[in-house]
């Protein structure tokens, strides 16, 4: 297929009044060509849905086991193993983390899109 008409198909699927998310459709991309994609297709390439989330619970000095690292709001969950570490897959980069234990005050930590939380 010639480079133009894939091109010009691209180009309709962005712009379009039903956007078709291509992950080869960046703003810089778009902008060498000579048009902007809709703002719905450059936001959902440019910030992920889903992301992982790791981290260790620790006294401040050493790890817990066993902590509940929950997300919030959702029926997401984990538990610290020996080292106090944990992983959460696929939540919100906007998500709230709930950590607690018997005998702490349980703590909220908000994600802000960061990928390890120590």
């Amino acid at each position: 297929m010639d480079k133009d008409i894939i091109l010009a198909i691209l180009k309709k699927a962005c712009i379009g009044t039903t956007t078709v998310l291509l992950p080869c459709m960046t703003a810089a991309a778009s902008t060498a060509e000579g048009w902007t994609p809709t703002p719905a297709a450059a936001a959902a390439v440019a910030a992920p849905k889903e992301i992982t989330v790791k981290g260790t619970v620790t006294d401040g000095n050493e790890p817990i086991i066993g902590a509940s690292v929950l997300v919030k709001g959702v029926s997401k969950g984990t538990m610290t193993d020996m080292d106090g570490n944990f992983t959460l897959t696929g939540i919100s980069p906007k998500a709230v983390i709930q950590v607690s234990y018997v005998g702490f005050e349980t703590q909220e930590i908000p994600v802000d899109g960061k990928t390890n939380l120590n």
